[in-house]
């Protein structure tokens, strides 16, 4: 395990590393092969992403983050492609006093690391599937998180002040 340091304690360094990483999950549907290949002149399918971060905890330094990405393909109503993947990884955070600032490692520095593995997992699945590959960008798991926090602040004052009302 290669430590890393983040920034905090008595020496401002949280340390952080990453101890495995692992795919948990990975499937893919062409429910209209080999339909779909048949005309692929004008073939322009919309492509939609998704994502979901779940942490665990392991012990008091030791964290399971799962990043899970589902990538659909459709033309009209008609599903193209389905697939799914969850990469995950064991990361290792100690020296960190701050729980706000562990849960953004978690939500936002982890899925980053991860994003990579699970992005070659779905063009490895898409392109033995007959596809032409698909090069995913990356993805600004900062931007997400803070839009998240920001969005349950503001519903928190919101509940807040029909509770006092």
């Amino acid at each position: 395990m290669t430590e890393a340091s983040t920034g905090a304690n008595e020496d401002g360094l949280i340390k952080f590393s990453l101890g495995k990483v692992y795919l948990k999950d990975a499937s893919l549907e062409a429910p209209n092969s080999p339909d779909a290949f048949l005309d692929e002149s004008d073939w322009n399918p919309k492509v939609t992403l998704q994502y979901k971060i779940d942490t665990r905890d392991i012990s008091d330094d030791k964290h399971d983050v799962l990043l899970t990405v589902t990538i659909t393909a459709a033309e009209d109503t008609r599903t193209i492609f389905l697939v799914e993947v969850q990469q995950g990884g064991i990361f290792l955070i100690r020296d960190a006093n701050d729980p706000a600032r562990v849960e953004r490692i978690l939500n936002v520095r982890c899925p980053k690391i991860l994003f990579p593995y699970a992005r070659e997992s779905i063009d490895s699945l898409i392109v033995k599937a007959g596809f032409a590959p698909l090069m995913l960008n990356p993805l600004d798991f900062a931007l997400a998180y803070d839009r998240k926090r920001a969005n349950a602040n503001t519903a928190g004052q919101a509940s807040g002040q029909d509770a006092a009302e």
